[in-house]
């Protein structure tokens, strides 16, 4: 049950055991009698923006999948965080590339550089690896500043034969016009390609990528955001070209931008379908035009997302559970959640605890994961808390169940994710009802030794 998110919650202890012990202690909500044993009033889950939903099954076959194996586990949380909204982060930049793909014919390859302010700089790659191969490459390539002046000669110095020089693959920019360099390309970088990058860190002239979800289900509409803008300024009248990058990097079609208005682009991806590879891709773009005071720009960035074929989703909670002992003491907090699958697959259901802090934001309390393989059809998966994990962050009040989801374990995929979940179905928790963690694991005593979580 190896998933991705149980991977960073591993990661996320280790980080925390190396932090200082000097966290303060989170103040807990205000205490009521405890609640009933018996299964509460769900709530009807709530859809968000940040939601992962699939809007229809396939069934596709999954292959490589292990015998069936009901494997049920919960982890204590870090009090202190809120909880995560799986925001798209968006890629910003001021960066361009071209590229002279290997043997092409020998051109000129006009770079629009906006800004040579600071530390702005020409970069030239050969696409070879050896550095005798990478010399001789440079040697057939000329760069031409506005004023057509050669930029990628070095200086020569005092008792150093020119011819001797090693060629440059780094060209400072600063002291040079802004304008159109022009990259001329012959015999033996033609033959090897060449990609031309520039950094522009002070350019106002910026490209902003934002694809609509981190996660794209083949049957749902994925999109992708460009913005240009020079400073505060949208710039209009741009040229888009773009294409999918899979994850051996080889380029397809399938996007293709249209101007929205006020500098944004907007690409609904059209190149994936039920016989594409899972995994990750790449948007990459390329963008070229004027901004508003007249200056030419090239702006080039990637932005990623996951592709998905969706095979199962979740249904609503149908029940919760308080489990108690003969003492009457909280061993556990259960929910059922409906699962439907259209193939046979390893899949983990997952869900976080939470609480309403003292700050008004909600905060983690614990993860629970149930995975199993499971065939195709109609089935009801229970995800558990401990009750004894939930006592160490002394946390109190009323504790709801948010970012219910699915993982395809046999295709490495988010299938459903429901960030509202359940809002309070565990109601008036106080911590001296709930039973002490009889075995901490050694993560767990050493959060608890840098006073992240709490014993006693």
């Amino acid at each position: 049950m190896k998933t991705f998110h149980s991977i960073l919650l591993v990661a996320s202890f280790g980080l925390l055991a190396a932090c200082s012990n000097t966290t303060s202690e989170p103040n807990p909500t205000s205490s009521a009698p405890a609640a009933p044993a018996a299964a509460q009033t769900v709530a009807p889950t709530v859809r968000t923006p940040r939601d992962v939903v699939p809007t229809k099954l396939f069934a596709r076959v999954v292959a490589g999948l292990p015998a069936a194996k009901l494997v049920q586990m919960s982890m204590p949380l870090n009090p202190m965080e809120k909880l995560p909204t799986f925001d798209v982060e968006p890629v910003v930049t001021s960066d361009l590339m071209d590229l002279h793909p290997k043997g092409a014919a020998e051109s000129v390859h006009e770079i629009a550089i906006d800004s040579t302010d600071g530390e702005a700089t020409l970069f030239l790659a050969p696409q070879v690896d050896d550095e005798m191969s990478i010399r001789a490459a440079l040697a057939d390539v000329q760069v031409l500043d506005p004023d057509g002046v050669v930029v990628n000669v070095r200086k020569p110095k005092p008792g150093v034969d020119p011819s001797k020089a090693p060629p440059m693959t780094m060209i400072p920019l600063a002291g040079h016009k802004p304008g159109v360099y022009k990259v001329v390309v012959k015999g033996r970088a033609a033959a090897t390609g060449l990609a031309i990058e520039a950094r522009q860190p002070l350019s106002h002239v910026t490209m902003t990528i934002t694809p609509s979800s981190a996660e794209y289900l083949l049957g749902n509409t994925a999109t992708v955001d460009v913005v240009l803008k020079d400073g505060a300024t949208p710039i209009t009248g741009a040229k888009l070209t773009s294409g999918l990058l899979d994850e051996q990097m080889n380029k397809g079609g399938g996007v293709t931008f249209s101007e929205v208005g006020g500098g944004v682009y907007r690409a609904t991806i059209t190149g994936l379908t039920e016989s594409s590879p899972v995994g990750a891709y790449l948007t990459d773009v390329r963008a070229e035009g004027t901004t508003p005071s007249g200056a030419r720009f090239l702006r080039q960035g990637r932005a990623g997302f996951h592709f998905g074929v969706p095979t199962a989703r979740l249904g609503q909670v149908t029940a919760t559970r308080e489990i108690k002992d003969s003492d009457g003491m909280i061993t556990a907090f259960e929910v059922d959640v409906p699962l439907d699958a259209a193939a046979t697959d390893r899949l983990e259901v997952s869900g976080t605890l939470t609480v309403v802090g003292s700050d008004g934001d909600e905060h983690t309390l614990a993860i629970a994961h149930t995975g199993d393989t499971y065939d195709a059809g109609h089935h009801v998966v229970t995800l558990r808390f401990d009750a004894g994990q939930v006592r160490l962050t002394k946390m109190e009040g009323d504790f709801s169940v948010r970012n219910l989801q699915v993982f395809s374990v046999g295709t490495n995929t988010l299938m459903n994710r429901l960030g509202a979940g359940v809002q309070r179905p565990f109601v008036g928790i106080r911590r001296d009802h709930l039973v002490r963690l009889a075995k901490p694991t050694p993560a767990v005593q050493q959060l608890i030794a840098d006073h992240v979580l709490y014993a006693d």
